[in-house]
């Protein structure tokens, strides 16, 4: 018998090919659609607490991406390494609904707290947080 699994979002990368889908087991999962032999789940990135609403690969940068989660973060990974994250992203004070990195400069998240926040996307620094 197979598990069920709630896809709440998903985001593909022509440049690495890869997928990214988050759910209701509070995972966000790569999958390689390209696969034929074994399990099309390449990783399975842990670290929220809450269910994973919403997952974006970063606009030029192919290796990252960013992922929201009811435990009020947006967190931003590399698919090199799936045990932590690079950042935790903080101050909204609820879950948080929707994130973006369809720009170079900033990640915007929005959330159940009526706020949405904007990012300064650097990984060379500490992320700083502008309020919108």
């Amino acid at each position: 018998m197979s598990a069920t699994r709630l896809f709440f979002s998903l985001s593909y990368s022509e440049e690495n090919r890869s997928l990214l889908a988050t759910g209701a087991d509070r995972s966000v999962r790569l999958y390689d659609p390209r696969a034929t032999e074994g399990n099309l789940v390449k990783s399975v990135f842990t670290s929220h607490t809450g269910w994973c609403s919403s997952v974006q690969w970063a606009a030029s940068r192919p290796n990252l991406f960013v992922s929201s989660s009811h435990d009020h973060l947006v967190k931003m990974w590399d698919q090199r390494s799936h045990k932590t994250p690079l950042f935790e992203l903080t101050g909204h004070s609820d879950k948080v609904l929707c994130c973006d990195w369809s720009s170079n400069e900033v990640i915007a998240s929005g959330g159940a707290d009526n706020d949405m926040k904007v990012f300064k996307a650097s990984t060379s620094e500490a992320l700083k947080i502008d309020e919108a």
